[in-house]
């Protein structure tokens, strides 16, 4: 207790006091003196993440900064000081308090409150080629679904979005993305690369099978080589128009990408066919003269023929074989195509040739020969014996055959001939050739007592006198030459004769003739006496 209204404390409350006055009846007045309690102030976090704070001492009736918070909780700001856990902030972060309790060392705790931070998300569409999608606002620690992905990038399909090494799926509830006040978080589209499938065609005449490639939008590829097949044609590439299978648009083995952006969509390639080219050779097998160029050919394109420029003594042209000693396959100019399948190929063509028929006529070549012989046919290049003469001329031998009327034999009786004539169906004339036949004269002497005579060389046809007789026969006079040993005379010495006989190489034998000697016999007495 003081004792004035301004005075410090001189008695202690309950204290033992005496002579407070001296004046009988006096009052004395002793005025209460107050000290303000002292307090303190504790600040809780309140879900705080982080910080600590010492207590605040506090004077009752003492206004007092509060302390600067300390704490921090991830994803909020710090909105002030509130009196209970989940009560409303009372105080702001360093406001001035006064009074927070009246009780003398008190306690008061203030509750840290916290208000969560605002963030935004950008989304960005990470190399979309069309689209778009707005921002979108978030609250720490409120879950919220993602805006829908509105971008989109040719040849891929949207994965989701990328943040932070994982991927958010589109339309994702998501929450606490920053902790950041008015942060901005910036999701990237992940796109995956669309998945197709090229499919292999034979395209017109092609055969054989292929399997499907898969490839990836943005992914370079070879594309698989060519299986297909097509008789007599080469195969130089794809084409992507079903309808056009000439251009080419991709050459085997190629390497593409991008052919559709379509997801599990398809691409569809057609082989390209060129059809091939090839030569045809021609051979003159044989022939004798003439050139020929070879001939170019397309598979499937019907051609004709060069004509033959070839020839060969003795034959005609027949046509084209596919070897040298085949049939004909194809006949002079024919129209011819796919010959062969092999591109830049070579077909030689063999000409054939037939061996050009003739005639042989045989002329008896002397009106006096007589006989028939029919003609003989032969073929160039096939020996044959020539038929045996028919043909005969009294006292000669047939001699052989001549090629004129006045020629010597070139070819004797049944000889082996060839190529008497090379035009075909010609007639080839043979003259027969007739040789004198030659005989022999035989002189006998038939009788004769003496003498000799050499046979005598004739030839048919050619006159010749008659060797004179060298025989003799005594008492005999020579009186010719007759044809056999007991004629008459037929021929006077040293006639002239011709043609004894037609026999080749005949004898012909003369028999002398023989007049007897007439003669006188006198007869002589020689004493007779008488008679005569």
């Amino acid at each position: 207790w003081a004792t004035n209204a301004t005075g410090e404390a001189v008695y202690a409350d309950g204290s033992e006091v005496v002579n407070l006055a001296a004046e009988s009846g006096a009052t004395a007045k002793l005025y209460a003196t107050w000290t303000p309690n002292a307090y303190k102030v504790a600040f809780d976090g309140n879900g705080a993440t982080s910080g600590s704070m010492s207590d605040q001492a506090f004077t009752y009736d003492e206004a007092q900064a509060l302390a600067s918070n300390g704490f921090a909780k991830v994803g909020y700001a710090f909105a002030g000081w509130a009196t209970n856990a989940t009560g409303a902030a009372a105080f702001a972060d360093g406001e001035a308090a006064l009074n927070l309790t009246a009780e003398p060392d008190g306690a008061v705790t203030l509750f840290a409150t916290w208000t969560p931070n605002a963030y935004k998300v950008r989304f960005d569409g990470n190399g979309a080629t069309s689209g778009a999608t707005g921002e979108q606002g978030f609250t720490y620690d409120e879950s919220q679904a993602l805006a829908q992905n509105g971008f989109a990038k040719v040849g891929y399909t949207f994965a989701g979005w990328a943040f932070g090494g994982d991927v958010i799926a589109d339309g994702a509830v998501v929450s606490n993305l920053t902790a950041v006040a008015d942060g901005t978080v910036t999701l990237l589209a992940t796109w995956t690369p669309n998945e197709y499938t090229v499919g292999f065609h034979g395209g017109e005449g092609g055969t054989g099978e292929m399997p499907g490639e898969s490839m990836k939008y943005d992914e370079e590829a070879a594309l698989y080589s060519n299986l297909f097949f097509r008789v007599g044609y080469t195969f130089v590439g794809w084409t992507d128009d079903e309808t056009d299978l000439e251009e080419v648009d991709y050459l085997d083995g190629a390497v593409v990408s991008n052919l559709t952006a379509e997801v599990d969509g398809a691409f569809d390639l057609w082989a390209v066919w060129t059809p091939n080219q090839y030569t045809v050779a021609f051979d003159a097998n044989g022939g004798d003269a003439g050139e020929m160029d070879a001939q170019d050919f397309t598979y499937d394109a019907a051609q004709a023929l060069a004509s033959n420029a070839f020839a060969k003594v003795g034959y005609t042209y027949a046509g084209w074989a596919t070897s040298p000693t085949g049939e004909v396959a194809y006949a002079d100019g024919a129209v011819v195509s796919n010959l062969t399948a092999e591109a830049d190929g070579e077909v030689t063509l063999y000409a054939v040739w037939t061996a050009n028929p003739y005639q042989v006529v045989f002329d008896r070549n002397d009106e006096l020969a007589t006989g028939e012989m029919d003609a003989q046919d032969l073929v160039y290049d096939a020996a044959d014996n020539l038929a045996s003469n028919g043909f005969a001329k009294v006292g000669y031998t047939f001699a052989g055959w001549a090629t004129n009327a006045t020629g010597a034999a070139v070819y004797a009786d049944g000889a082996e001939v060839v190529n008497l004539a090379a035009e075909s169906g010609a007639t080839v004339t043979l003259f027969a050739t007739w040789t004198p036949n030659s005989y022999a004269v035989r002189f006998d002497g038939n009788g004769a007592t003496s003498g000799e005579m050499a046979d005598q060389a004739f030839t048919y046809d050619a006159s010749q006198a008659l060797a004179s007789n060298a025989y003799s026969k005594v008492g005999y006079a020579f009186a010719g030459w007759a044809t056999n040993a007991t004629g008459a005379a037929v021929y006077d010495d040293g006639e002239t004769v011709l043609n004894l006989t037609a026999e080749a190489d005949g004898v012909v034998t003369l028999f002398a003739t023989w007049t007897p000697n007439e003669y006188t016999v006198a007869f002589d007495g020689n004493g007779a006496t008488s008679g005569a």
